[in-house]
This record gives C-alpha cells, sequence and structure tokens, in this order.
C-alpha cells in the first residue's frame, strides 16, 4: 500500500516540477507585437481527360466533382480496351500526398473480367503517399481492360465505373527535390528553406514525320543546369515545353466549318432518298444491279452519258433513271457538290461517282478494244488529251522552242491555278475516289454511309494534302513511273480515237508538246502538295516572374534558364526532304541539312542564337516548323539560355551542336538521347524540370 501511494506521488511531483519550470521560463520572456497566420489554399483537382486510344463502343467520359473521373461505354468482345489521360493538378500553396485510390462500381459479377491499370506518364507505378509539391503537376495513364483470362464470353453493355482519387495535405518531410512534368500551363514552385537549389531543364524534341517508309526524327530537346541561392517565399515560375506534334493528316484538317456542314448533310440526305428508291425498285422490278450501281448509274446521266464512259462503265439503266425522276422526290442537280472542309473547294458529286464508278466496276485497271489501261490514270485521260489540244496551236502562234517556257505555260492548265481543263475541283474529285475505293474502313456498297464517313465524319483523315500523298504512294514517288502512264495515256491511238473521234488537235502535236504535258501533270501530284509540317518541340523555362516566353523578352533579367526545344519537320513533295533535324539547346541551336535528291544542292537551317541583341531570336512557341528555345530558327533547334547572373556551376548540353567554352554560354556537345529525364542527356519527348535543394 506505502508503494502505491508513493508512485502516485513521485508523479505528482513530477508534474508539478514541469509546470513550475514551465512557469520560470515564461516569466524571463518580454513578448512584443502580435503574431498571424499567412493565408494558405489547398487547391487538388483533375483537369484535361482525353482518350488515348480506344476499341469500345460509344464511349463517354466526364470529370466530376474536381477528384472524380466517369466513364461509360460497350466493351463487345474479350480485348477491347480504353487508354485515357488525365492530369492531377495542384493549385494550392500547401504540398499535397496520395491518401487513396480505387476503381469502383464494376459489379462483382464482372470484376474478373477486368483489368484495371492506373500509372504516372513516365510508367512508374502510382502509390499512396506519393507527394505532389504546391503548384506542381503530374500526368496518369489509366489503363481499363476486358480481360481475355475469362471462360465464357459475355457481351457488356453500359457498364459504368466509376475511379476516384484521394490526396491530403502533405505533413512536413525531409523532401529535397521536386520534379515537374510536361503540362500546357504554368506551374509553381515555392521556396520553402533558403538555401542552393540546383535547377535542371529539359526542352522538348519536334515531331516526327513518317511519310512513304522514311522516317525523319524531330530534333531533341536541350539539357540546362546551375545553381542558384534563393530565399525562403520566393516563387518560380515554371513552363515545361509539349513534344512537337508527330505528322499525320489531322494536323492539315481545318475546324468544321457550320454552314459546310449542313450542306454536306444535305446533299448526302438527297442520296439516302436515292438509295431508298433503288432498293425500292430492285423489290419491285428485280433488277440484278445492286443498289450502288443503280446509284452510280442515275448520277451518270447527263454529262456522262457518252461514248467513253459507256465503253468503260456499261450503258445506263434509264429505266431506273425514270423511276427516280418520276416520283420528283431526289435533287440533286448536275453541278451539286460536297464541299471540302480543309480547303473548301467544292467536290462536283456526279464527276466523283463516274470515277468511283470506275474503280466499282473495273478495279484497278480496265480493257478497251483489246488495250489496257490503268484506272487511276485513265480518270484524267479526258482532261489530259485537252490539255494536249491547246500546247501545239500556241507553242506555233508564240513560236516556243524553249522547253522551260511551254513547261510554264502548260502547269497553267493544270492544277490549283488552272482556270480550264484540268482544275483542283476535278484532280479532288479523282483524287477522293481513288482514297475512298482504297481505304479500308469506307465500303462502296454502301454508298451514303460511306460519303457520310469521308466528307463529314472522317474529313480530317482525307485533306487536301492527304490526296497528293496518297497520289504519290499509289502512282510513285519518282518522276519517271508516273510521267511514263502519262505518256502511255496520251499517245494511245485507241484512247484518242475513243475521247475526240481523231479530231483531238488543232495542229498536229510533236514529241515535245507530249513530254510537257506529262511533265506538268507528274510536278502536280509531286510538288502542289502543302508542306507536310510535324511542329516543333517548346522551350522549357523557369523564371522569377510570371508569364510566357515571348512576353519576357522585355524583362530579361527574371528569366533564370532555359532549354532549347528542338525542331519540327517539313516535307515539300518527295522532291525536297529535311534529312537532319536540328536539335535544341546550347547558345546556338542545332542546325538542319535539307537537300534535293537529284542533284548537289544542299540547304543549311541555321539554329536560333542567344545573342538576343543580333536580331535572330523568335522567343518562344510550341508549334511551328522550328523548335524555339530562347532563340529559334526556320526548321533548327531553338537556342538555351544560362546567362543569368544568379546561376552559377552552370552549363548547357545539346545533341551534335556547336560548342561554346565561355562562361556564360557554356555549351557542350552530347551524343546521348533518353526519354527519361537525365542529366546531361538530350531529351526524347515531352520537356522537364527538377529542382533540388543542396543545403545553405
Amino acid at each position: 500500500m506505502k508503494k502505491k501511494i508513493l508512485i502516485y506521488l513521485l508523479v505528482f511531483i513530477l508534474i508539478i516540477s514541469i509546470s513550475i519550470g514551465y512557469a520560470v521560463l515564461t516569466s524571463s520572456l518580454n513578448l512584443l507585437g502580435s503574431f498571424s497566420f499567412v493565408q494558405n489554399r489547398f487547391s487538388v483537382y483533375l483537369d484535361e481527360l482525353k482518350i488515348l486510344d480506344s476499341t469500345i463502343e460509344n464511349a463517354n467520359y466526364s470529370i466530376a466533382d474536381d477528384m472524380s473521373i466517369s466513364l461509360s461505354g460497350s466493351f463487345k468482345k474479350p480485348g477491347d480496351y480504353i487508354d485515357f489521360s488525365v492530369y492531377i493538378i495542384n493549385d494550392g500553396t500547401l504540398d499535397a500526398t496520395m491518401e487513396s485510390f480505387e476503381f469502383t462500381g464494376i459489379d462483382s459479377a464482372f470484376s474478373n473480367y477486368f483489368e484495371c491499370t492506373l500509372k504516372y506518364a513516365d510508367g512508374t507505378s502510382v502509390n499512396v503517399g506519393d507527394y505532389l509539391q504546391a503548384g506542381a503537376a503530374r500526368k496518369f495513364i489509366i489503363h481499363l481492360e476486358y480481360s481475355y483470362d475469362i471462360e465464357d464470353f459475355i457481351a457488356i453493355d453500359n457498364l459504368n465505373i466509376g475511379f476516384n482519387l484521394s490526396y491530403i495535405q502533405a505533413r512536413p518531410s525531409d523532401v529535397s527535390s521536386w520534379n515537374y512534368e510536361y503540362i500546357d500551363r504554368e506551374q509553381i514552385f515555392y521556396v520553402s528553406k533558403a538555401g542552393i537549389y540546383k535547377l535542371e531543364s529539359w526542352g522538348a524534341q519536334g515531331g516526327t514525320l513518317d511519310f512513304s517508309g522514311n522516317s525523319i526524327t524531330g530534333g531533341y530537346g536541350g539539357y540546362s543546369i546551375g545553381n542558384i541561392t534563393l530565399n525562403k517565399g520566393e516563387k518560380l515560375y515554371i513552363h515545361i515545353g509539349g513534344k512537337g506534334e508527330d505528322y499525320n493528316s489531322s494536323l492539315l484538317s481545318t475546324t468544321y466549318n457550320s454552314t459546310s456542314y449542313e450542306h454536306n448533310m444535305k446533299v448526302l440526305a438527297e442520296l439516302k432518298k436515292l438509295e431508298n428508291l433503288a432498293i425500292q425498285y430492285k423489290t419491285e422490278y428485280g433488277s440484278n444491279l445492286s443498289i450502288s450501281k443503280l446509284c452510280f448509274d442515275y448520277l451518270r446521266k447527263g454529262p456522262y452519258d457518252q461514248r467513253y464512259w459507256n465503253d468503260i462503265l456499261g450503258y445506263i439503266d434509264y429505266s431506273f433513271v425514270n423511276y427516280v425522276d418520276s416520283t420528283g422526290t431526289v435533287d440533286i442537280g448536275e453541278d451539286e457538290y460536297f464541299i471540302d472542309f480543309s480547303t473548301n473547294e467544292k467536290i462536283n458529286i456526279r464527276h466523283l461517282m463516274v470515277v468511283l464508278n470506275n474503280y466499282y466496276d473495273n478495279g484497278n485497271s480496265f480493257e478497251i478494244d483489246s488495250v489496257s489501261f490503268s484506272s487511276d490514270y485513265a480518270n484524267w485521260v479526258m482532261d489530259l488529251m485537252q490539255v494536249l489540244s491547246s500546247i501545239p496551236y500556241y507553242r506555233i502562234e508564240n513560236n516556243i522552242t524553249d522547253r522551260q517556257v511551254l513547261l510554264e505555260y502548260v502547269e497553267t492548265l493544270i492544277g490549283t491555278n488552272a482556270d480550264t481543263y484540268f482544275g483542283t475541283s476535278d484532280m479532288y474529285s479523282d483524287l477522293d475516289a481513288l482514297n475512298i475505293y482504297r481505304s479500308s474502313d469506307l465500303d462502296l456498297e454502301n454508298l451514303s454511309t460511306t460519303l457520310e464517313k469521308y466528307y463529314v465524319s472522317l474529313s480530317s483523315k482525307y485533306n487536301a494534302s492527304n490526296r497528293l500523298v496518297s497520289a504519290r504512294e499509289y502512282f510513285g514517288d519518282d518522276d519517271n513511273s508516273i510521267k511514263s502512264n502519262a505518256l502511255e495515256l496520251l499517245k494511245n491511238t485507241t484512247m484518242q480515237n475513243l475521247i475526240l473521234e481523231g479530231d483531238y488537235l488543232s495542229e498536229v502535236a510533236i514529241d515535245l508538246d507530249y513530254e510537257v504535258v506529262a511533265q506538268a501533270f507528274t510536278n502536280y501530284i509531286l510538288n502542289e502538295s502543302e508542306y507536310l509540317v510535324t511542329t516543333g518541340g517548346g522551350a522549357t523555362y523557369i523564371a522569377k516572374n510570371s508569364g510566357l516566353l515571348n512576353s519576357l523578352k522585355n524583362d530579361i533579367s527574371s528569366l533564370l534558364i532555359v532549354s532549347g526545344g528542338g525542331s519540327g519537320n517539313y516535307l515539300y513533295s518527295v522532291n525536297y526532304k529535311t534529312i537532319h533535324s536540328g536539335s535544341g539547346g546550347g547558345y546556338i541551336g542545332g542546325s538542319s541539312d535539307a537537300y534535293y535528291p537529284n542533284s548537289d544542292v544542299i540547304l543549311k537551317y541555321e539554329g536560333g542564337n542567344q545573342a538576343i541583341n543580333e536580331g535572330t531570336c523568335n522567343f518562344g512557341s510550341n508549334s511551328g516548323y522550328g523548335g524555339f528555345g530562347l532563340c529559334g530558327g526556320l526548321n533548327a533547334g531553338g537556342s538555351g539560355y544560362i546567362g543569368n547572373s544568379l546561376l552559377n556551376t552552370k552549363a548547357m548540353y545539346c545533341f551534335s551542336c556547336e560548342e561554346s567554352e565561355e562562361y556564360e554560354t557554356k555549351t557542350i556537345s552530347v551524343e546521348n538521347v533518353s526519354e527519361i529525364p537525365t542529366s546531361q542527356y538530350a531529351k526524347i519527348g515531352d520537356g522537364y524540370v527538377k529542382i533540388t535543394y543542396m543545403g545553405n
């Protein structure tokens, strides 16, 4: 009993001692003034949700209440999947950590049928406790797949799936390194403790051009490094360059014009009426012709009901034509057209249909009087003959013997600038028919659906430039193959007699006339496309003030460090191509070479120079032919920048570039590249920033 009392007594004495110690301490302090709390903000949310790839049907997705993703769609078979990306943004002033993440809403009966994965964009796994510093963002990649590992096949329609994330305010930690990924917005680094910080930045790579089996890699992003002393409470503003966009047809498309869209849908509605009448006609009269063939015949009436087309396609079934006209319900005039969204060019429907009919009936070739012709070229034979018919008279009247002068005249009759004969609309109609015939995702047996896909749903895949891309792929990428086929058509007696019954020339044509017409046609197919463009990689930079790089040209003292973006690519026909794209970084961005394959001409484009006052600067862009760093060059790399006097222990690294030993422009050329941000390596893909606390 005494022992127990003693214990209580000792505890009591201890408490008293502590209280006394505290009282003595506070009595010796003299506190003046007042305290206040700095206002802070906790703000973490999801943004920029995008589907990257998918095989599911009817996919719909959205971000709900900032931190939830909802997704719906139809998984029809094992192997169906959807991949999408989303950014997690810490837009507040307080660091955060991941508390939890989970997939929800999958019924337990189906849970074994799905594979759900969540990773960061760099491929690393996502874990509870992952740190997200204030002002930063990270990119998630989410994969959802209908698994192959099942015994029974079932179709699942409109399955609702949920995905939830939870972040909480981070507790104080010994974090000494902060990483920033690409996102198309400004990010902020809040300095939590005074000291020396190492700044590392990687610019972004330019887009890669893949064309006709050739791949031209975009220039690599540069790497810059330097140390700086910072005070607690300071802010650094970070902009990270995005990788240039690789070439695809959508780069050259334009946004739908509502008037064009409405016009095309109106025409398609008329075409659908025609198809329905063809179905009724077959039911009532038992025609052996297909639905599409009946429609082709109806649309051939008028300008294409002549010997040339009848010999190739057969005679029109006028019983169906009369059947349609008797209803008075179809309104497709001879001059009706589709509007091409990428060029606003009018594509004559009847011209298009007669060429489609040719491919529908004859495939790649057809025969007249035992003479075989390529369908690809024969669609242009009348146009070429008409061009040819004007050449001898022009040559004789103007006493022209120079081939180049005559060729320049012929080129005014073919293609973009032609007022008559072989105009752009004519060319587009023929090339559209070729694309539709050869495209695996289009079906001539379903004519209205096919044309809706081509001129509405999928028009970005089939723009003006892509038409000529397809022409080169199908006809050949060199002068000889195209020219020889054109000459074969022009000089073929059977075709000449068929088209104009032997009276196609007002004067006798000589070999020069034939040759320049074939050459002008070849030049149009090879050379008249728009530039095939990939965009340049964006510059990555860190500054003391907020703003885009081009706005900081008047506030250069706030710009701390820049790593230049790599150049994009362009291809102007097959005769003129870039073979080495300039990489970014260094005091002068990497140059690029371009050449004419059949000559000794080599063009060199110099990269942007860091010397701002020399007038060679272009401050900042994530797009364009060249990659832009502090300064950019056409189709060449943008320069880096480490000239701020606050930086020390600094250098710039760039792929295969010009070096410098000067302290403010120290540049080292490297051959190492990596998609993972690596010190002293040029960058593949998006840019990156890493900030490391080095101590006091």
